[in-house]
């Protein structure tokens, strides 16, 4: 599928394209039911994962249901801290879908902080995505003395603090592949980075 991108998004001079491909196709039982699912990546014409933009929740749709965050392509910097959460709970009359522990109709706020959010544009953290199992995130932008790792749901995963700021925070290495936020903060300021896991 072609998903057109206008100038005002991207770093070009007119609109570009994107490129969705499907990767996999399989079948999953769903509430009593065989549905298929699909995998899908995002690719510029050169096959390149495009960088600056991606999917949630796996880059899963699934038959019936839909795709399980948003069907396009998110910006990645007009989605920092605000992303669209993955969908934890579908019905129709034929079917059910939950894919959370907790019930379909709670709210999961954040942790309210005394510290405001800031504008984390010139915070960067690389690598993003990272490999699983790596370890270590390298922060730009601003000498991290604590930092708090959640979910989608916005569950605390973990924490760390250390008394000198660095610009480095080490990640758990069993984290399953997916999206994340780290809540990082540093001389009474906030910013709130996505951090996606391959």
């Amino acid at each position: 599928m072609m998903v057109t991108v206008p100038q005002r998004y991207s770093q070009y001079s007119q609109d570009s394209v994107l490129f969705i491909s499907i990767d996999s196709v399989e079948m999953v039982n769903i509430d009593g039911l065989k549905l298929a699912k699909q995998t899908r990546s995002l690719y510029r014409l050169s096959g390149v994962l495009t960088p600056g933009f991606g999917f949630l929740a796996g880059n899963i749709v699934i038959e019936k249901i839909g795709d399980l965050g948003f069907f396009l392509p998110i910006k990645d910097i007009e989605c920092d801290a605000i992303c669209p959460y993955e969908l934890r709970c579908y019905q129709d009359d034929s079917i059910f879908y939950k894919a959370v522990d907790m019930p379909c109709d709670s709210i999961t706020p954040l942790e309210s902080s005394n510290f405001p959010v800031l504008d984390s544009e010139n915070v960067v953290l690389y690598p993003n995505p990272v490999q699983s199992e790596s370890g270590r995130i390298q922060v730009e932008g601003v000498q991290v003395e604590n930092w708090i790792l959640r979910d989608l749901q916005g569950r605390v995963l973990y924490e760390q603090s250390r008394k000198l700021g660095g610009q480095s925070v080490d990640i758990p290495v069993d984290l399953q592949a997916g999206m994340y936020f780290l809540d990082l903060r540093s001389e009474g300021k906030r910013y709130v980075k996505r951090l996606v896991v391959q």
